[in-house]
């Protein structure tokens, strides 16, 4: 009988193992199933953030790029949101089989996706005739905007609404805490979205193109479908499905407040009034979280750059921000008992860290500047400092926020039986607040209230609802809540009362563009130089797109820098501007009609309008840049007072595409590639736009930037547009910046006509300015002919909109300025010194020693003493007489520090001219920089006694020595 009963034991004791052991197994195929699903809702995310990215992308450039136009985009991206969610709430928690409803809604979503370029494509048939023809007022064209986008969208995006409560439904177990389940759900799937924006944000659409794009995005749905199709056809298809799952579930209590709760199934009436109230409070709550999310971004375009790397960091950061706080909160969740005061005092924290934020975003450029001169070498490493600021500012908030969801879904379901409903209920009405907060935002609050007090009020709005949740509470007594309440309110109405305005200069000293500048500087130089305090801020506007500032620095120039970079003023820019305006009319015959894309200082608008032009259209995309041009009236001559002038607020390519009108000239002067957006205005697409509306005898003339960018970025600059515009030559103002003008026939100069134009009154009067001193001195500016063109861009990669590479790779050189050597190498395809001119005796000009000294007068104007020199020597060949040259060769030398050899032509210039007041004037001039006093003394009583009309120039130059 005791071996008997040892044997009995012994069995008993086997079996309890073996049972373990297959509960063991059971519960990690539980986990794996669990984990592979949830990988599928990770890949779900990275679709979706794709689409989101692309489908901004593609209506931007049918709506437009306004703020107006991607808020409408966005809108209508998340009221589909919405809807699907609050659609699924009336048929999730009825769903036999919620795995393979989701894998259904996946096959769904990616088919769609798939085929909505062309539906976007055919969207723009519709928009833009209604655009064209009928000219509806703003309120009715953006109503058009959201009805269209709405109708576009609607699809896909209401199925995306309904995979969360849907995948909720089925992956949240009913034996565990919802909260932990479903923050689990949404922190995997917003992690997905991060992945999404770091991928197409940074490698997807740079190197694969948008459609690749599309295509990858939709394998991620139709993989993810697929996974989850079969786990469902092999462990969840068979009527014994639910019996065989429950075996794999972990068996734990379910917490007594849960039990008590579902012994009564229907709400009483404070339950329904805390519900209420806790749902509009989730829903003030996000609308806060877009406020935030577009005020912040708006800041930070001003310290780390508009780039499209820029915008992906800081919606990344934002994104990773969230995933990580419903991730904590999943964890804490099953091991706290959540209430609402953990709602309410989340809410607090949110208001008061965005509002105690506010001084920070004022140190940030210093922050930055001092993080670029300390650590970045090379690309990598400066993307790492921006998202390093971008964290700082960013993170602690946004983990915050993210904890909201699953903690308002711990908070209100109870009932595992309505888990889905209340998901999609919840997730819906905040989906509702990041609506009108990212309207209201973009649309009326920063247009009218600034930036920093539109966090402001977002932050009460956080500490109000976190005031009402404390309210409605129901524990503790009702006098410590109300009182709890007003300490709450009372801290952050301190806070906003307490907050000092932000310096606007430090604010918009561009420290994202001009940090290698700043840099240099050390210690209280480099504080002063970011404070501005050698300058006086004349303007500054938180615009609907941009933030416009006008500053007067102590020498007397003005400039306006947009986000914080410099785009226009009356001094160093003045070269471009006016030859912007100026040289494809000067080239032209007879134009009548002119476009103007880009308004800025209004200085080329005003070079275009001293022509005999009819009509002039000029199309500035941001309103407050027209405010500012006021302040360059000097130089602007007030152009926009002129009758001709019709100033049309808009996206210049969309007005182009909506516009009927036919140019004679189109001027394309937009901001830098590497800003957002701006590479669009740089792209094959656009400019077949452009050729549609140019007359057949017209110019199409575009500016472009060749400082900051690669040599291989420029020949995809000028070989886009050559691939339009076959017939191309290329021009330049100063080092740094070219001019293309492009035509639909054979490049050819008139002469007459080139006379005809520069001899213009008020045209010559600014050829004057910018010492063209005859027709024939513009060659100054010429670079490449058609002929060059061809040779230099051979083999260049063509930018458009599905393969936008120089939005992608310029701002790679964004602090590499090698404009010297780029603009040397460009000359090296020049072919000789004329393009092809007609009414021109070419060997007549090239032996009359003017023409060849104009030349020179012209290129030591724009600083390049080097090409001058070569000029200078050219005319003192043809005529050793020529006292002009000598006098220009010297400058020339000066200028390099050879002040013995501009000394001895200054001397021979004398020497043959005894009487050149300007010769004397320059000796005199080096003599007193040499401190030969007399001698200086002797020259300059020269240079007056044969100029008087300049008595006061030179009598000042004598007063001086003798001080």
């Amino acid at each position: 009988m005791g071996i008997q009963w040892v044997n009995n034991h012994k069995w008993k004791h086997y079996v309890c193992k073996i049972k373990n052991l297959w509960k063991y197994i059971m519960e990690q195929k539980g986990n794996w199933i669990r984990n592979s699903v949830l990988a599928c809702f990770f890949i779900s995310g990275i679709s979706g953030l794709i689409y989101e990215v692309i489908w901004t992308r593609m209506l931007g450039l049918v709506f437009g790029n306004t703020t107006f136009a991607t808020s409408t985009v966005l809108t209508a991206y998340m009221a589909g949101l919405a809807l699907g969610s609050y659609l699924s709430t009336r048929y999730v928690d009825r769903l036999k089989n919620p795995l393979k409803t989701y894998a259904i809604l996946e096959i769904g979503i990616g088919i769609y996706c798939l085929i909505l370029p062309f539906i976007i494509k055919l969207l723009g048939e519709i928009y833009l005739p209604i655009q064209r023809n009928y000219n509806p007022s703003f309120y009715s064209i953006s109503l058009i905007r959201f009805a269209l986008c709405f109708i576009v969208l609607l699809m896909p995006t209401t199925l995306m609404g309904a995979t969360l409560p849907v995948f909720s439904r089925f992956y949240v177990r009913q034996d565990e805490h919802f909260g932990h389940g479903v923050g689990m759900v949404y922190s995997i799937n917003t992690f997905g979205a991060f992945a999404g924006v770091m991928l197409s944000g940074f490698l997807m659409i740079a190197y694969l193109g948008v459609k690749n794009t599309i295509w990858i995005a939709f394998a991620g749905n139709i993989v993810s479908a697929i996974v989850c199709m079969i786990i469902n056809q092999k462990y969840f298809a068979n009527p014994s499905e639910g019996k065989k799952r429950n075996k794999t579930i972990k068996k734990v209590q379910i917490d007594r407040e849960k039990a008590e709760f579902r012994q009564d199934n229907i709400l009483t009436n404070q339950h329904r009034i805390i519900f209420i109230a806790l749902m509009l409070g989730f829903g003030l709550s996000g609308f806060s979280a877009m406020v935030y999310e577009v005020a912040w971004t708006r800041v930070l375009v001003m310290i780390i750059g508009s780039s499209t790397y820029a915008f992906s960091i800081m919606l990344a950061t934002f994104l990773l921000g969230i995933a990580i706080g419903s991730f904590i909160f999943s964890l804490v969740s099953k091991y706290k008992s959540i209430n609402i005061l953990w709602f309410a005092i989340t809410e607090l924290l949110i208001g008061v860290i965005a509002l105690l934020m506010i001084p920070v975003f004022q140190k940030m450029p210093f922050y930055f500047v001092d993080l670029f001169d300390r650590f970045v070498k090379n690309y990598a490493i400066l993307e790492l400092v921006k998202f390093t600021v971008c964290a700082l500012m960013m993170i602690i908030p946004t983990i915050l926020l993210g904890s909201l969801f699953p903690m308002v879904t711990q908070i209100c379901a109870k009932d595992y039986k309505e888990l889905g409903k209340r998901v999609g209920t919840i997730y819906s009405i905040n989906t509702l607040g990041n609506i009108g907060g990212s309207f209201m935002a973009g649309f009326a609050l920063i247009p009218l209230i600034g930036i920093q007090k539109s966090i402001m009020l977002a932050g009460l709005i956080n500490i109000i609802v976190s005031c009402i949740a404390i309210i409605i509470a129901e524990r503790p007594k009702i006098i410590y809540r109300a009182i709890t309440s007003f300490v709450f309110l009372s801290i952050g109405i301190v806070c906003v009362i307490s907050l000092p305005s932000w310096n606007e200069m430090i604010i918009s000293s561009g420290a994202a563009v001009y940090a290698p500048t700043y840099a240099k500087l050390k210690g209280e130089d480099r504080k002063i130089n970011i404070l501005g305090k050698a300058e006086k801020l004349l303007y500054y506007k938180e615009g609907t797109d941009s933030t416009i500032s006008v500053r007067e620095r102590q020498n007397g120039t003005i400039v306006m820098a947009v986000d914080g970079k410099i785009d226009a003023s009356n001094t160093g820019d003045m070269y471009t501007q006016l030859l912007l305006g100026h040289l494809p009319l000067l080239i032209s015959s007879e134009p009548k009609s002119a476009m103007i894309i880009g308004l800025g200082s209004g200085v080329t608008l005003s070079a275009v309008a001293q022509h005999e032009v009819k009509n002039i259209d000029c199309v500035e995309i941001e309103p407050a840049v027209i405010e500012a041009s006021k302040f360059f009236k000097d130089v602007n001559r007030n152009v926009l007072d002129d009758p001709r002038v019709n100033m049309i607020v808009n996206d210049g390519r969309n007005f182009l595409s909506a516009t009927s009108q036919r140019y004679d000239v189109i001027i394309s002067e937009p901001s830098n590639i590497w800003l957002a957006g701006i590479a669009n205005l740089f792209s094959s697409d656009f400019y077949r736009i452009c050729k549609q509306h140019l007359n057949p005898d017209g110019y199409m003339c575009q500016w472009s930037h060749i400082y900051y960018m690669s040599i291989d970025d420029i020949k995809t600059v000028i070989g886009t547009f050559r691939s339009v515009f076959p017939h191309t030559t290329v021009w330049f103002s100063t080092v740094g910046d070219i001019l293309m003008i492009g035509s639909l026939k054979e490049f050819n100069i008139d002469y007459l006509q080139l006379a005809k134009n520069y001899n213009i009154r008020p045209v010559w009067e600014d050829m004057q300015k910018l010492n063209i001193l005859e027709p024939l001195a513009l060659l100054s500016c010429f670079l490449m002919d058609e002929d060059g063109v061809t040779r230099f861009t051979a083999g260049a990669k063509i930018n458009s909109d599905n393969h936008p590479i120089l939005e992608f790779s310029v701002p790679k050189s964004i602090y590499t300025d090698i404009s010297p050597s780029n603009r040397k190498l460009m000359s090296s395809f020049r072919t000789g010194e004329f393009p092809k001119m007609t009414n021109f005796d070419e060997a007549r000009v090239i032996s009359r020693a003017s023409f060849w000294y104009h030349l020179g007068v012209a290129y030591y104007y724009k600083d390049m003493p080097i090409e001058a020199q070569k000029y200078h020597k050219k005319a003192i060949e043809i005529d050793e007489s020529f006292v002009p040259s000598y006098i220009g060769l010297a400058l020339c030398l000066y200028k390099e520090k050879n002040l013995d050899m501009a000394m001895e032509n200054l001397k021979r210039a004398i020497a043959i001219d005894p009487f050149s007041a300007e010769a004397h004037y320059n000796l005199a001039q080096i003599y007193e920089d040499q401190k030969m006093i007399d001698d200086a003394k002797l020259h300059y009583e020269s240079a007056l006694k044969y100029d008087p009309r300049n008595q006061a120039k030179y009598q000042k130059r004598l007063s001086d020595l003798e001080r």
